[in-house]
């Protein structure tokens, strides 16, 4: 039976090994393929916010704010909230790996006193 639980546990540490290895490797490809496009998208954006800022009249000082944010403040919570599930899920796969660590110690050492 302690065979058993070894097995089993090691099953399940190599496989959330090789699970984080391909989220790895596909968020390296991800990258690799953003990074093509990079300097075009910057030139875009640039030219963009340019354009932008030729149109717009400026803010007399007293009707401005400093509490207004950027236009790109809706990508900025986006990225915000995507990066915050990130580290939630990391947290409950470390908490689930630790959890995994104590269930299968406590079930070896209520093997061993059988």
């Amino acid at each position: 039976m302690l065979a058993v639980t070894f097995v089993v546990s090691c099953l399940s540490v190599c496989g959330f090994y090789v699970y984080v290895l391909m989220q790895l490797r596909r968020e390296e490809k991800r990258g690799d393929a953003h990074k093509k496009h990079l300097p075009e998208h910057l030139y875009e954006m640039e030219a963009e916010t340019r354009q932008a800022d030729a149109e717009k009249p400026p803010d007399p000082d007293f009707l401005s704010s400093g509490t207004a944010g950027p236009p790109g403040s809706r990508a900025e919570a986006t990225l915000r909230q995507e990066a915050m599930l990130r580290v939630g899920l990391t947290l409950g796969g470390l908490v689930a790996l630790f959890g995994g660590i104590e269930f299968f110690n406590s079930l070896v050492t209520w093997l061993h006193w059988y």
